[in-house]
């Protein structure tokens, strides 16, 4: 693609393309902000400019995909029933960005965990995982290099 003239629209096709769903023009336009902050923080880390082209490629690969898998599971389902997948998303793709702040390397499956545990009503849920050993902080893991 040559020039893109609308952020907003070129996202909302690339991830129309893949499934994705948003039910307002809100939904897209946080999207494309995450995908700036994204951009901006990707920048910052390597020192380095990404045309958009690459950028929306990266936040697919590095954040959509890890994200939506985690919450495709029915722990996060038993959770939030009344939630379509996109809130979540939004939602839990906030929570997982602030986690990074405090530490770079901090897991898709680690921040929907978190959210879980402080977002969720479903005390059965968190009784459930607390008992299946799922108790937080579980950020132990590290990103593969």
């Amino acid at each position: 693609m040559s020039q893109i003239t609308d952020k907003r629209q070129y996202v909302e096709n690339a991830f129309t393309n893949v499934g994705m769903v948003m039910g307002s023009d809100e939904g897209w336009n946080t999207l494309l902000d995450h995908i700036n902050f994204y951009n901006n923080e990707t920048q910052k880390r390597y020192n380095c400019e990404f045309s958009f082209d690459d950028m929306l490629f990266m936040y697919y690969e590095n954040i959509y995909v890890p994200l939506t898998y985690e919450l495709d599971t029915l722990m996060v389902k038993l959770a939030f029933r009344k939630r379509t997948m996109m809130e979540l998303y939004l939602n839990v793709s906030e929570h997982w960005f602030s986690m990074m702040q405090e530490d770079k390397d901090t897991l898709a499956e680690d921040a929907v965990a978190d959210y879980i545990y402080k977002a969720s009503t479903n005390w059965f849920v968190r009784l459930f995982s607390k008992t299946a050993g799922n108790d937080l902080p579980r950020h132990t893991r590290k990103r593969a290099a």
